[in-house]
């Protein structure tokens, strides 16, 4: 999956920014380096987010 990811340009520490993301179904839109991407749910499944202004322990 990570090679998947890779390919779409999404990358371990990259910025990025949902758009929109539908409650019934359907892709989820991110927007990554200032380009839109749609994002299956099964692959968004394999994405792990957390607020840009958390800081890592």
């Amino acid at each position: 999956m990570r090679q998947r990811l890779n390919q779409l340009g999404i990358h371990e520490g990259d910025v990025l920014i949902v758009q929109r993301c539908c409650a019934m179904r359907g892709p989820i839109l991110v927007r990554i380096h200032g380009v839109g991407v749609a994002l299956g749910r099964g692959v968004a499944r394999h994405i792990r987010v957390r607020p840009q202004d958390e800081k890592s322990g």
